[in-house]
């Protein structure tokens, strides 16, 4: 069994459980969903004065294609006036340019049209409005900054075309009005995402038929934020696949990362590690290339998880220092913490326990130093993790009772962190040898999983609970409680978890006296491993088949499979399974009567093993 990662919305588990991030969703300077308004056509534009404006400043006159600027500072605003004939339709564009406005329409009789058109794109990106003239006369569009103290900036209006009104131009302008309906419903209590993103996805055949690629990106860009809310993400892959086809032809670099991140995080979620990584490659090649370093550390985050993941442990030392590194520049104190703490968990992988301390250690203070409870209780618990597996069991009990006592003071509940929590406490008393509280520390965190509904941790508990009924010899209730760990892990499409399921059930099987059983979900668990490319987990199940094996007679076979082990163990430097394997094959010697190999073999066990003690 091996360590676990945990990072933002997605968990992975298998032996003993580390806390290794919490990646927040990607967040983005550069919000661009757009929300076009009505149309109508314009033969001039004449710029009136706001009471804001200058006495001496003279109306603009603006023609289709020839934009004009305007300084603007909060609470004030500018309206322009456009003569329209009856059946005319008019595009306009606002572009905002370090200023938030919205952008007010009225008719010839001066009753605002619809309602505001203000999308979600913050200070910049672009406002749209369609006004389809009902009657020939003068028409107004008013640019607003709605937030008084807002500071002073820029934006630029054009007439991107006037025309007779088009089935389509009307088709566009109800669209319009409906995500700016839709906008104004975000945000309300008592209004659900689904319902505002259902009023966004009523609108997608209309910019599909229009070609408007930038419109429609940025409506589909919309959605897969609000999918991630909604539904944990997962609805949002192929909404995010799109807005990233469209925003590459169109150049947006800023929002192709965003969708290079978020897709990594979505195939993350997934546990698509090799998709994820990929993701996470072109999305910091994007990063670079605009030098937003935000958006680096984030990727670099994602991309540690997954390798960490697959079991390269070492290997993404190097990427969550580059992580460390940046936060360093760029003075985020809680991704400081953040990745202290994460290299922790790596070192803790890879059994240099000492090295992983220290690093927990750096990050217990900034979190401290932040008032951060909750990452504070996850670095204690961390910490007693490591006590633990160092054979200090005092002062990993000290860590974790402190870790929990921070959880029950929080405000705000964590009933995940806190079941993790009371998983290691089990462990560590499991490891003593104290029965009765095993089981009850077992039995706690299930409750406070089930809480959670964190289905993952449920499948790791109950896995670890078969194992207890497997020391206690109770066979029978260790096989149900690992099969009810395997069907959670089904529902959640979880393939490295289902290895280790499969796995453990090989074990009871074989227990049982089931070789062809046991076989089965070796092999099972084998092929879910080179899927996932986690050949730490193919070390350790070809050492199970070799016992298997050479139980059945099968030498040969035994030893081909315990040297492939131990070719997997020794290039992915996993020193545990290694140290396991070398004593396992010395057995094997000895069985065959071959006692010096076998000497050798378990002089090299035993000292590894002291290795990995110190």
């Amino acid at each position: 069994m091996c360590p676990t990662t945990r990072f933002s919305l997605l968990s992975f588990s298998f032996s003993k459980q580390v806390y290794f991030w919490n990646i927040a969703v990607i967040v983005l300077v550069c919000w661009l969903t757009i929300i076009p308004a009505k149309a109508n056509t314009i033969n001039t534009i004449v710029l009136i004065q706001s009471p804001q404006q200058e006495a001496s400043q003279l109306p603009i006159s603006l023609e289709p294609q020839k934009p004009a600027s305007q300084e603007l500072a909060g609470g004030e605003s500018y309206t322009y006036q456009i003569n329209l004939v009856e059946g005319d339709c008019a595009h306009i564009v606002v572009e905002q340019q370090g200023i938030d406005v919205a952008v007010r329409l009225f008719n010839s009789e001066g009753v605002q049209i619809g309602v505001d058109f203000d999308s979600p794109n913050s200070s910049n990106g672009l406002e749209h409005a369609y006004i389809i003239a009902a009657t020939t006369g003068v028409y107004k569009i008013t640019i607003a900054s709605l937030t008084p103290k807002a500071a002073k900036g820029k934006f630029r209006i054009e007439v991107a075309y006037k025309q007779q009104a088009t089935e389509l131009d009307k088709m566009k302008a109800e669209a319009q009005l409906i995500l700016a309906k839709a906008e104004q419903l975000y945000g309300n209590k008592q209004i659900s995402l689904k319902e505002v993103v259902s009023k966004y996805e009523q609108t997608i055949p209309v910019w599909r038929k229009a070609g408007d690629k930038r419109i429609l990106s940025d409506v589909l860009l919309f959605i897969a934020r609000r999918q991630i809310d909604v539904d944990n993400g997962l609805k949002a892959l192929p909404y995010y696949q799109e807005v990233l086809e469209l925003k590459r032809d169109l150049g947006d670099k800023r929002i192709v990362g965003e969708a290079l991140g978020q897709l990594a995080f979505l195939y993350a979620s997934l546990q698509e590690p090799e998709k994820a990584i990929d993701a996470c490659d072109q999305a910091l090649k994007v990063f670079t290339e605009l030098k937003s370093l935000f958006g680096q550390l984030t990727v670099l985050n994602t991309k540690a998880s997954m390798l960490k993941l697959k079991g390269e442990s070492r290997q993404t030392i190097p990427i969550l220092e580059e992580s460390l590194r940046i936060a360093k520049e760029i003075n985020h104190l809680p991704s400081i913490g953040t990745a202290f703490n994460g290299i922790g968990t790596l070192y803790d992988d890879i059994n240099e326990r000492t090295k992983a301390l220290s690093y927990y250690k750096e990050a217990l203070p900034i979190r401290r130093q932040l008032n951060d409870k909750n990452g504070e209780a996850i670095t204690l618990s961390n910490i007693g993790l490591t006590y633990s597996a160092l054979g200090e069991k005092q002062k990993a009990f000290d860590s974790y009772f402190a870790s929990l006592k921070l959880f029950e003071s929080l405000e705000r509940k964590n009933p995940k962190g806190q079941g993790i929590l009371l998983n290691n406490i089990a462990l560590c008393y499991d490891d003593i040898g104290n029965s009765t509280q095993t089981l009850i520390y077992y039995e706690k965190s299930l409750i406070l999983r089930k809480q959670a509904q964190d289905h993952e941790g449920q499948a790791y508990t109950l896995n670890n609970l078969g194992k207890y009924y497997v020391d206690q010899g109770q066979i029978q209730k260790a096989n149900q409680v690992y099969k009810e760990a395997l069907e959670i892990r089904k529902t959640l499409g979880n393939k490295p978890g289902l290895a280790y399921s499969y796995l453990n059930i090989g074990v009871v099987e074989q227990l049982s006296g089931n070789i062809k059983g046991a076989l089965d979900n070796y092999l099972k668990a084998l092929d879910l491993h080179k899927e996932v490319s986690n050949r730490q987990g193919q070390a350790i199940v070809l050492r199970k088949i070799a016992i298997l094996e050479f139980s059945q007679g099968n030498r040969e076979k035994a030893l081909s499979l315990l040297n492939e082990s131990l070719k997997i163990s020794e290039e992915t430097e996993d020193r545990r399974n290694l140290a396991e394997t070398l004593y396992r094959l010395a057995r094997f010697q000895q069985a065959s009567q071959e006692f010096q190999q076998a000497k050798t073999n378990v002089e090299q066990a035993i000292n590894l093993t002291k290795g990995l003690r110190n």
